[in-house]
């Protein structure tokens, strides 16, 4: 029991490996809505990205260290959220500029492992639609609801890659075009599961080395361990800056209070006396007789 336990979970790191979940933020509408921060890599979890996506319409406090973070109080009417799986981004060369170009979008967000599904679940209203023709309609509809919704679709082959990157790309610049005159105030959260996992930077690689170090039974240096709903890897495990970073706010903060509790303390201990120029010989003016 233990050996296929090991074994399954195993496959399950192996799995998440093999594909990535990107995600282009876009605002359809006037812009405002959302904001990208400085941070300096996209990846983050499947429960940051569902957390993303509920905070924009003030449902639930967002995860820290984002890239994308909404408006406080510039809200979309709507957001939609289109979901593509099964897909080689290679094989979507306007998509795939959409995943990597700032310009045309706010941010973007990365997850390892196929994880367009587990991020569905805290959407709610989900459609699935099997016909590409009617992928456009379908998204359409759902950006005239109020609040958080989706769209799903699922890649069959090549062929029909290269017809979801067309319909798609054409579909976000007429969204864009109508909802600037229009005024709509319409987020698209546009999500590629992509099977083939990029390599990217070595800040990527070192969140894989973490994983499969963490794999192993009984490791000291991981501690207690646990998958989550998502399949992630969650660990009481700290990095060197997160360690820096408190410890610099914690001896800061401590350093501030003490200096005001003693600036308090002399302030009440400080010695009153009355003042010489009002109380003094030199504050009387003298009479004439």
């Amino acid at each position: 029991m233990m050996t296929r336990s090991l074994l399954l979970t195993a496959a399950l790191a192996l799995a998440s490996v093999d594909a990535a979940t990107k995600v282009a933020v876009i605002e359809l509408g006037p812009s405002g809505m959302v904001h990208r921060t400085n941070a300096a890599y996209p990846e983050t979890s499947a429960a940051g990205v569902t957390s993303f996506f509920q905070a924009l319409h003030g449902r639930k406090l967002q995860k820290s260290g984002m890239t994308v973070v909404p408006d406080l109080f510039n809200k979309p009417e709507s957001s939609v959220v289109v979901s593509i799986s099964g897909a080689d981004l290679e094989n979507m060369p306007q998509l795939n500029a959409m995943m990597t170009n700032d310009e045309e979008t706010v941010g973007h967000l990365k997850c390892h492992g196929k994880k367009s599904k587990s991020i569905l679940k805290g959407v709610g209203k989900v459609n699935s639609v099997e016909d590409i023709s009617s992928l456009k309609e379908s998204v359409e509809s759902k950006a005239k609801e109020s609040g958080l919704s989706g769209v799903s679709f699922e890649v069959a082959d090549k062929e029909q890659a290269s017809e979801v990157d067309a319909q798609v790309s054409g579909m976000i610049k007429d969204m864009k075009k109508s909802c600037k005159e229009n005024g709509n105030k319409v987020v698209l959260h546009l999500m590629v599961e992509d099977v083939t996992e990029d390599e990217g930077n070595e800040y990527t690689r070192h969140r894989r080395l973490q994983e499969d170090d963490g794999d192993e039974e009984n490791n000291g240096y991981y501690g207690y361990k646990y998958y989550n709903a998502y399949g992630e890897l969650i660990t009481t495990y700290r990095t060197m800056f997160q360690i820096q970073y408190f410890n610099v706010v914690l001896w800061t903060s401590l350093g501030l209070f003490f200096t005001v509790i003693y600036s308090f303390t002399l302030m009440v201990g400080m010695p009153l006396m009355p003042d010489t120029l009002l109380f003094g010989e030199s504050a009387k003016v003298p009479l004439d007789d």
